[in-house]
């Protein structure tokens, strides 16, 4: 059953956000903000999100307090230049790491892996979708229909969720 599908974004620069907005739409609602707004907002309704993304200027604290609260939630640490504890403390915490800028490549691998562990049964199959959406450049759609379909979401659900006829399911289905 999905119930995630919201991404928090958290950056000063303009320029980042509106391009990792643009890439991340394509998956679901994006929110932007303070990770002190995070804080508050997303352990309110934990299954309604699919990760968090931060650019990590300064400090990594609300990243760290956040991934306390919430374990299991996929985030990306964004970092201005690669230090050794900032990696390592990252790493340590299971939060994937991007140098900035970051490019559309390295976001949109995020957000797939992101969205499909928020509907798969399990990590390893998240990981094989990730990998299959890698190597035939799969669409975003194409990866969200796998998604769906690969954790036994039920049809007219998928079709509710995604704002389109029987019709048109099946020939997204067949491409």
């Amino acid at each position: 059953m999905f119930h995630r599908g919201w991404f928090w974004l958290d950056t000063n620069s303009t320029l980042l956000s509106e391009r990792i907005v643009e890439v991340t739409r394509n998956y679901g609602v994006v929110r932007t903000g303070p990770l002190a707004e995070a804080l508050v907002e997303i352990p309110r309704e934990p299954h309604r999100w699919a990760g968090v993304m931060a650019s990590l200027d300064t400090s990594a604290q609300g990243l760290f307090a956040l991934r306390d609260q919430l374990p299991t939630l996929p985030m990306l640490g964004m970092l201005p230049d690669p230090r050794g504890s900032a990696i390592n403390a990252l790493q340590a915490r299971g939060i994937e790491l991007a140098v900035l800028p970051v490019d559309e490549a390295r976001v949109t691998s995020f957000v797939q892996r992101a969205f499909t562990s928020a509907f798969l049964p399990d990590d390893r199959v998240a990981r094989v979708v990730q990998g299959l959406a890698e190597r035939v450049e799969l669409t975003p759609r194409e990866v969200q229909l796998l998604s769906f379909f690969l954790g036994n979401e039920p049809r007219a659900r998928v079709r509710k969720r995604l704002g389109v006829g029987e019709n048109t399911l099946k020939s997204q289905v067949r491409s």
